[in-house]
């Protein structure tokens, strides 16, 4: 990271904010940075975050709330990936609308298989009570 950088820092599309292998590292579009919390010293790695508008907050509140994920399956081009229901291939040639995104709002997380297909994941079955069970904000 170049020095001097900071949680949540506005930075705009273009704008360098790192070298690797003495090669300029450029933000791919405006927004602001977050930098994982085991580098507060702007070091190592960033992601670049956005706003997401309320209504989609709440929307995803209620869905998630109804267990809308399980009818997923139900939708054209999704299906569970293997018998123990733990994870979806979504076809991007059939769900390509927004699909990351929409996954993304109900919990999950994709990852991409191949150019056709995204496997997404439901992390908050995955790892609700391992990883985060002594999290005050959990319960």
């Amino acid at each position: 990271m170049q020095p001097g950088f900071v949680n949540f820092q506005p930075v705009k599309k273009d704008q360098v904010v790192a070298f690797s292998n003495n090669k300029k590292i450029k933000a791919i579009k405006s927004g602001k940075l977050f930098m994982p919390l085991y580098q507060g010293q702007g070091e190592d790695g960033f992601f670049l975050i956005k706003r997401v508008p309320k209504i989609f907050l709440k929307i995803s509140s209620v869905l998630r709330r109804v267990r809308f994920d399980k009818l997923l399956p139900l939708l054209p081009g999704v299906s569970w990936a293997s018998g123990t229901k733990n994870a979806l291939l979504v076809n991007k040639k059939i769900a390509w609308l927004f699909a990351k995104e929409f996954f993304h709002l109900l919990g999950y997380r994709s990852k991409q298989v191949n150019k056709t297909h995204l496997l997404v994941k439901n992390r908050e079955e995955a790892a609700k009570y391992e990883d985060y069970k002594n999290e005050k904000w959990l319960n």
